[in-house]
């Protein structure tokens, strides 16, 4: 293909993405719009793409704004971002330490400076969620544990580190009953002199993945009403996720390529449903451990409001 040629080809696309289909935010109509030209002219040119799926919303930019006194301040919400209005305090945090201790309980928590450089990729993004990113989210989605009397009756802990072996026997070593013999300064008037706390590790929760290679494709006639093109074309596709077991025909398009699209989409919706029940099972397995606590045969023993070991 000659230089010329491939300038005008170039133009063209150029154009269509800058100012025919110019918003692109994830969810947008544009964004389909920008990944169906893609897949065609990388199909016209015999090329095979895939298009992973993954949740996410139909997003539509209709302003914001962040009113503080008399003074309204324009604001740019992020595509992955639920609509919604809200009067609260304000909490600022400007990096991660500020995050770490900012009380934002019932409060509006505005970002800027340092930890507000790039706009934050959502939970589970599949093309792009570096680890500073899943930092900041998960201190936003931390939740204050119950308490008595301003004391907390659990707690959640994430412990981490280069060393998974060491990690793991230092975990194993303090799992089970713990046993503190102290008159308890959140309860003075109490006569309780022994409190037992339950240690125990919970596991990672099991995410299933589907990969493309694994999927199974098969060609096959198209039924319904369609006249002479349905009967003489197998556009249709059957797509067999081998590992899971699970299968999906889609017939609706007449270009066997976009049938594949929408048949990995499928399964990909499928995959990711089982997945969100995993995880709501884990969660409940959590919150079970609190009812499990063993009163005897603790494994440590600890002394005073110090809490000296035995």
């Amino acid at each position: 293909m000659a230089v010329e040629e491939l300038s005008a080809q170039a133009e063209t696309f150029l154009r269509l993405l800058c100012k025919e289909i110019p918003t692109r935010a994830v969810g947008s109509a544009g964004n389909r719009a920008a990944t169906d030209l893609f897949a065609r002219v990388m199909a016209e040119l015999g090329w095979h793409t895939e298009s992973p799926s993954f949740e996410c919303m139909d997003w539509d930019g209709d302003g914001a704004s962040v009113q503080i006194g008399d003074e309204t301040f324009e604001a740019f919400p992020s595509p992955y971002s639920n609509g919604g209005a809200a009067t609260a305090p304000l909490a600022v945090a400007s990096s991660m330490s500020d995050l770490e201790t900012v009380e934002a309980t019932g409060r509006i928590l505005l970002l800027h400076g340092e930890i507000a450089r790039e706009q934050l990729m959502p939970k589970n993004f599949p093309f792009w969620n570096p680890e500073e990113h899943q930092r900041i989210i998960a201190l936003l989605e931390a939740e204050p544990g119950p308490r008595e009397r301003d004391c907390l009756l659990s707690a959640l802990m994430e412990i981490g580190g280069a060393d998974e072996a060491a990690l793991r026997s230092w975990c194993a070593a303090r799992e089970g009953t713990h046993r503190w013999i102290c008159r308890s300064p959140f309860r003075p008037d109490h006569g309780r002199k022994n409190c037992f706390v339950g240690v125990r590790r919970l596991p990672e929760p099991a995410e299933i993945r589907l990969h493309p290679e694994e999927v199974r494709f098969e060609g096959c006639r198209a039924s319904g009403p369609g006249g002479q093109h349905v009967n003489r074309t197998n556009s249709a596709v059957r797509a067999t996720w081998v590992p899971g077991g699970l299968s999906i025909t889609v017939s609706g398009e007449r270009s066997q390529h976009q049938n594949r699209r929408i048949a990995l989409s499928r399964l990909q919706a499928a995959v990711d449903a089982k997945n969100e029940g995993l995880r709501h099972e884990h969660e409940q397995g959590a919150w079970q451990g609190h009812n499990e606590l063993e009163r005897g045969r603790a494994v440590g023993t600890y002394r005073g409001e110090r809490f000296m070991p035995d």
